[in-house]
């Protein structure tokens, strides 16, 4: 049993970890293409943005919880102001859409892998107190 039990904990933490790591690379690839767009490449506010060295968060946090909330913000703060830009070109534009469609598949499965990461966990935490 203790040896399932550190089985299943460590299946559960890779599951996590690459869900996270997934996410992560596909904000990399949107920031790519963002900063690739011939009029948003150009954008002082966003050359700042992404060249802030500083810390961003004001409360002690973990670094996992770091890298999420920054992340989010991230992901926040680019779709407002992408959505409220409109490409006359209709490549970008459709771009956008994209990437738009695929954010929010992104944020479903990352959705339903924290449900089944809590899912198993509890499990776990059953089979703990059983075994």
């Amino acid at each position: 049993p203790k040896e399932e039990l550190d089985k299943l904990k460590s299946e559960i933490q890779s599951e996590y970890l690459a869900a996270f790591q997934k996410t992560v690379a596909m904000h990399e690839v949107f920031l790519i293409r963002l900063t690739s767009h011939p009029v948003l490449r150009e954008d002082q506010n966003l050359q700042v943005f992404l060249e802030y060295d500083q810390d961003l968060s004001y409360k002690t946090k973990t670094k996992k919880d770091k890298a999420l909330g920054w992340l989010t913000g991230v992901a926040k703060s680019m779709d407002s102001s992408l959505q409220k830009h409109v490409d006359e070109d209709e490549f970008f534009e459709g771009q956008k859409s994209f990437i738009f469609h695929y954010l929010r598949m992104i944020k479903d499965a990352q959705s339903a892998s924290e449900c089944k990461v809590k899912s198993r966990d509890s499990l776990v935490t059953c089979m703990g107190k059983v075994g």
